[in-house]
C-alpha cells in the first residue's frame, strides 16, 4: 500500500517534543565500550562500502548528488547521503520504490523541518534555502559494515532499474518470467504486468532468487 508505506517512511527521524535520552543502561554502556575496540575496522568497512556506492552510482550524477568531503577531513558514513538534483524526480516516489525492494531509507533531517522546532520557532525554512533543499530532496540509504558486496550490487541494480524504468538511463536488462522465477542470464526480476511503473510492486533477486533486506 503506497500510502501506508509513505507514512512509515515519513515518521522516521521525526521529533515532536523536547526531551532527554536516558536510554543508555550500564549493560548497553558495557557493550558500547566493547564495540569501541572494533571502531577502526568498522569505519574502514563503512568507507569501503561508501566508495563502492559512489563509484557505481556515479553514472547518475546528473540526477543525484553523492557525498563529497574536503581532503582535510574524514567521513564516518553512519549512513549514505543522497540529494536529488533532477527536478523531474520526486523524492517520495523514489524512496517508495527503494523501500519496495527492501532498501531502507531515511529522510535527511535539517532541524528546521522537525515538528518541535516548527512549534518553537515557526516555519522559518525559507530563510535557509540550502536546508530547505536538503529537506525536500535529501535521503539516506544503508552503508553499515554488515553489508556484503552482493548487498551493494543489489542496491546498485535497484537504482539502475529505477532509472531504466524512468528512461533516464539506458542499458540492457534481461527480464525474468516472474510466474516461473526462472533465471535466464541476469538477476533482475520484474513482476509480469502490462504497465510497469513505480506504483506496481516489483522485485530484484539474486541468482538463487533470495529476497534481500538492506536496512540502515
Amino acid at each position: 500500500n503506497e500510502k501506508k508505506l509513505f507514512k512509515i517512511v515519513n515518521r522516521r527521524f521525526r521529533f515532536i517534543r523536547v526531551g532527554y535520552s536516558y536510554r543508555l543502561t550500564e549493560l548497553e554502556g558495557a557493550l558500547g565500550v566493547g564495540e569501541i575496540e572494533k571502531k577502526d575496522a568498522m569505519l574502514k568497512k563503512r568507507r569501503e562500502n561508501a566508495a563502492y556506492l559512489i563509484k557505481k552510482l556515479g553514472k547518475f550524477k546528473k540526477h543525484l548528488q553523492l557525498p563529497i568531503w574536503p581532503k582535510y577531513s574524514e567521513h564516518a558514513f553512519m549512513m549514505f547521503p543522497i540529494v536529488i538534483v533532477d527536478k523531474k524526480i520526486k523524492r517520495s516516489n523514489f524512496i517508495n520504490f527503494l523501500e519496495k525492494y527492501n532498501i531502507e531509507t531515511r529522510y535527511m533531517m535539517p532541524l528546521l523541518n522537525q515538528p518541535i522546532y516548527k512549534k518553537l520557532f515557526g516555519n522559518i525554512e525559507n530563510q535557509y534555502p540550502i536546508a530547505k533543499n536538503i529537506n525536500n530532496n535529501g535521503f539516506y540509504i544503508c552503508c553499515h559494515p554488515g553489508l556484503t558486496r552482493n548487498d551493494l550490487n543489489y542496491i546498485v541494480k535497484v537504482f539502475e532499474l529505477y532509472f531504466k524504468m524512468k528512461k533516464f538511463w539506458k542499458d540492457n536488462f534481461i527480464i525474468f518470467d516472474s510466474q516461473e522465477h526462472k533465471r535466464v542470464g541476469a538477476d533482475i526480476l520484474i513482476d509480469r504486468t502490462d504497465n510497469i511503473s513505480s506504483s506496481i510492486y516489483k522485485r530484484i533477486v539474486n541468482e538463487s532468487s533470495d529476497y534481500r533486506q538492506c536496512s540502515l
